[in-house]
């Protein structure tokens, strides 16, 4: 997680943004720079896009295990603009933007460069003694096919809820809704966990 003070950024590097049954949002640039402390730092990141590969996901598929389209496709070849999937030639775009992620490293370089930045200690680090409980990942039958194997439900415990209606704008499904209480239609529940994670009173259970 990365925490900052919104009155201290610099507006050119904020957008507002809305995403398709989520709602508002913010897009935030941010740079991490990576401090070269040794010789094996420094080979790492010496790397070329050609050499970092990875894997195209169909994010189609409402599932937490979606089928993989195509393996080891470089960044070289993402950022070209095109990548071939199944005899086809796909266009490609980066969801960020490498014009602001150059001037944020210009802007980085000027603060290292004139001693205005330093490395810090976390913030806050992560509670290593709370349990946390993993989603349950469905299994993919095929590309196009869910697999209909039944897990546990997600349950709602009315108790706590404050009807905020952020679990409502957060179903990517459309699956809960109000109706005087919040109510889960499971026909289309896909079970991705999205209510469980974003719910700031922890009413849905697994």
């Amino acid at each position: 997680m990365v925490m900052g003070n919104l009155k201290d950024m610099d507006p050119k590097f904020l957008r507002a943004g809305v995403m398709e049954k989520y709602g508002c949002t913010l897009f935030v640039s941010i740079g991490v720079p990576i401090p070269i402390l040794n010789e094996q730092i420094a080979e790492n990141l010496s790397i070329t896009d050609d050499e970092i590969k990875t894997n195209v996901i169909d994010y189609g598929i409402p599932s937490l295990h979606r089928p993989i389209l195509k393996e080891n496709v470089s960044y070289k070849e993402l950022k070209s603009g095109y990548v071939e999937l199944n005899g086809k030639k796909v266009k490609t775009a980066s969801i960020s933007s490498l014009y602001y992620a150059k001037l944020i490293t210009e802007e980085l370089k000027k603060l290292i460069t004139s001693g205005h930045f330093f490395i810090s200690q976390p913030v806050q680090r992560l509670n290593i003694y709370n349990e946390v409980k993993p989603l349950t990942v469905r299994e993919v039958s095929n590309k196009n096919e869910i697999s209909t194997k039944k897990y546990e439900i997600v349950t709602f415990e009315e108790e706590n809820c404050t009807k905020c209606e952020l679990c409502i704008s957060l179903c990517p499904t459309e699956a809960i809704k109000l109706d005087n209480n919040i109510c889960i239609d499971y026909s289309l529940c896909t079970e991705c966990g999205a209510c469980l994670e974003f719910c700031p009173m922890r009413c849905f259970k697994i």
